[in-house]
């Protein structure tokens, strides 16, 4: 289901990552200093499993790719996110600000391929 932000990125006209790997999403857009400064439409990358993850250097390991669904309040353990492949469907779920790994802000895409 990593399609379906790349699907939406297009469509939107944003810049997104061209491999199936969820962490390469970090390497998307600018860099949002963490979960104070995220906001709606943001990506957010997270570690996945759960055994202990790498940290976000290592991007073959696994992850997972949503976006912001609401900005989350000061001091907030969870964050709101719209995602793919989340209970096999799109959908929005709350994960622990512990997993992420980092949070990007998206601009405008180099065209349509």
């Amino acid at each position: 289901m990593l399609g379906v932000r790349v699907v939406c990125c297009r469509v939107a006209g944003f810049e997104r990552s061209r491999s199936l790997r969820a962490r390469s999403w970090l390497d998307v857009g600018a860099e949002v200093r963490g979960p104070a400064d995220a906001r709606p439409g943001d990506v957010a990358v997270f570690s996945r499993g759960r055994l202990p993850q790498p940290g976000p250097e290592v991007r073959q390991a696994p992850g997972h790719v949503a976006f912001v669904a609401e900005a989350p309040r000061p001091g907030a353990k969870r964050i709101k996110v719209v995602g793919g492949n989340q209970s096999d469907r799109v959908s929005e779920a709350r994960y622990s600000t512990g997993r992420v790994l980092g949070f990007r802000r998206l601009g405008p895409g180099r065209g349509r391929a």
